[in-house]
């Protein structure tokens, strides 16, 4: 797979939490030549089997995205709207962002302050009746930004929630003999409560599990943390909403080591991932996570580096094919 065309295309196909149709339908055609089931769930996770000869493994990519939502159309046809997810509010002034059936608009400022209630979205509407006519309360909008390649580095809206997905299937392609019975969950609903993964998890009871995500990295003024963009992937310890067992920790490292990949070591207290519902899952289960090292999370240009997208893959690879000690 050429993992820019595929970040690209991800990246353009719409999938607000909640309203993640789109980009399930889209990762469903993309998975189902490198499975053997493919199959969603009552609450849009799509979870692919592939068979293997050990433990249930399950392995989740979120495939929602944070975004807005339209709260409210005043008398001159702007736009008010919510926040879906994390965002970062200060980013949003001059944003681009998309609408269901296409339309356009881009995040306006009143005032100064940069808070969500003090801002609005302009689609070019000259009245309420015109704006409704485009428009309804309760509509998701997304990031509408193009998606770059700049030297080694990718510029995207909605990395952060499409990376993940972009990783886990070269992963499968690269995949030559799973050593685990592997069920694949591109999950609905992370980023308003971890909630895809946490249903997913109980349906299919897995022995372990893994969670595919990006993580943010400190290497920009005033960053804060050792990750950085050129210097591999990143190996789950701990964030948020997870602790991972010492167990999936030194079988990635291991796994790392042994097809000489480089890998960096994630602390992220302020972020969360899939991993904080699959730990927890019925009587709890061995988790660890694969993280890419991002700049500018949350924002409409987060960066990332081609090269550790491309070793994470790898790394998730070659722990699928290897036991868990």
């Amino acid at each position: 797979m050429d993992l820019f065309v595929l970040q690209k295309e991800l990246a353009a196909s719409p999938g607000v939490s909640g309203g993640e149709g789109d980009i399930i339908a889209r990762l469903a055609e993309l998975v189902r030549p490198l499975a053997d089931t493919v199959t969603v769930d009552t609450l849009g996770n799509l979870i692919a089997h592939k068979k293997g000869p050990g433990p249930r493994l399950l392995v989740s990519a979120h495939a929602d995205t944070a975004g807005l939502l339209i709260t409210h159309i005043d008398p001159r046809g702007f736009l008010r709207f919510g926040l879906v997810g994390a965002v970062r509010v200060e980013t949003l002034p001059g944003a681009r962002v998309l609408l269901p059936g296409g339309v356009r608009g881009v995040c306006c400022l009143e005032g100064k302050e940069a808070k969500a209630e003090r801002m609005f979205i302009d689609i070019g509407a000259v009245s309420r009746a015109e704006a409704e006519a485009r428009v309804k309360i309760g509509d998701r909008a997304c990031f509408a930004g193009e998606t770059l390649r700049e030297g080694s580095l990718v510029v995207s809206p909605h990395l952060g929630g499409r990376a993940g997905c972009v990783i886990l299937l070269e992963a499968l392609a690269r995949l030559k003999k799973p050593a685990y019975d592997l069920h694949i969950v591109f999950s609905v609903q992370q980023e308003v409560g971890l909630r895809g993964a946490r249903t997913a998890a109980f349906a299919v009871e897995p022995a372990l599990a893994l969670s595919v995500d990006v993580t943010e990295a400190g290497d920009v003024p005033g960053g804060a943390g050792e990750l950085k963009l050129g210097g591999g992937p990143a190996i789950k310890l701990l964030d948020k909403s997870a602790v991972c067992h010492p167990r999936a920790i030194a079988w990635l490292e291991a796994a790392a080591k042994n097809a000489q990949l480089p890998a960096q070591r994630e602390v992220a207290p302020d972020g969360m991932s899939d991993a904080g519902a699959l730990v927890v899952s019925r009587g709890g289960v061995v988790t660890g996570g694969v993280s890419l090292p991002v700049r500018y999370r949350y924002s409409p240009v987060e960066t990332a580096h081609m090269g550790d997208m491309e070793q994470a893959a790898r790394l998730l690879a070659a722990a699928l094919e290897t036991p868990l000690a």
